[in-house]
């Protein structure tokens, strides 16, 4: 289901969360305060998203704020799940169709084949598999997902969940599952 929301611009203090462990996965620390425009950062609708610093894959960090400025798809996908697979079908193109808007599809990849976090093999078997040639994969595991507290982690309830993140980093929707219609949907609230 989809929901429409306005945009809070209130001025203030941004915590930034980054994700880091030994295996590649994440593990929310604050890091340091950022100041864009909001109160501070909750994974949910209306709130701005804390940020995920993860290997994408090249084998290099990226993070979501360095997208600051432009709209976002975050998609938290697994490797054995049907609808992820279809989803990923389309990452590609959603990201080549929106190219003039500046949409970037970031695909979180949470687990494996084998419901492990994935190996920098992994991410390059998905990424050869849908032929994907700009819309970044970054790894990731379970420890990204936290139902309890949107500060220390994303609501994850089904295989795929996107998020939608406008220019200024704020959530504007999510979706459970994968419909094409509903990505655009999702999308539309997005972009400016």
């Amino acid at each position: 289901m989809w929901f429409l929301f306005l945009t809070l611009f209130a001025c203030g203090k941004l915590k930034t969360i980054f994700t880091s462990d030994d295996s590649g996965g994440p593990k929310y620390t604050e890091v340091m305060e950022r100041t864009i425009y909001g109160a501070d950062c909750r994974n949910e609708l209306l709130s701005y998203a804390c940020n995920i610093q993860a290997i994408d894959d090249l084998g290099d960090v990226d993070d979501l704020y360095s997208y600051h400025g432009l709209p976002i798809v975050l998609d938290f996908s697994a490797m054995w799940c049907g609808p992820c697979n279809v989803a990923a079908l389309d990452a590609q193109l959603v990201q080549d169709g929106f190219a003039s808007d500046d949409l970037v599809y970031i695909t979180i990849l949470v687990e494996n084949k084998d419901r492990e976090p994935p190996t920098l093999e992994d991410l390059e078997w998905w990424v050869n598999e849908y032929g994907f040639t700009s819309a970044p994969v970054w790894r990731s595991s379970r420890s990204i997902i936290n139902n309890d507290d949107p500060t220390l982690g994303w609501p994850l309830e089904s295989w795929p969940t996107f998020w939608f993140i406008d220019s200024d980093m704020t959530i504007q929707a999510y979706m459970r599952g994968y419909s094409e219609q509903g990505l655009l949907e999702g999308i539309s609230y997005i972009i400016d």
